[in-house]
């Protein structure tokens, strides 16, 4: 298994303070465009993706979208899914799938 990019490991390539990195991640003005766009840059080479379940603890709230489909093998439920996939990545969710006969 990979090992995770972490955020520390990010700041420690570019030589700041992780939460540098975790402000320029979410677009904080605490942070210079330039910077940010340099940690992005990094971060996207790099495969960073955030820890729902760090964030999570970290802020108190799952932010988690439970949805239950019954097994379909219709091409309906896959681009419905894929629609709520990214719809809730665009909005900072997760998302957990379970299905049910």
């Amino acid at each position: 298994m990979k090992n995770r990019v972490t955020v520390k490991q990010l700041a420690h390539e570019l030589g700041v303070h992780h939460s540098t990195i975790s402000l320029g991640l979410r677009g904080s003005h605490r942070v210079s465009e330039p910077m940010q766009n340099r940690i992005r840059a990094l971060a996207q080479n790099r495969g960073y993706s955030p820890n729902f379940m760090a964030r999570s603890l970290r802020g108190r709230s799952t932010k988690t979208l439970g949805v239950i489909f019954p097994y379909a093998t219709s091409p309906y439920y896959a681009t419905l899914l894929d629609a709520l996939y990214a719809e809730t990545l665009k909005r900072g969710f997760h998302l957990e799938v379970c299905f049910h006969q």
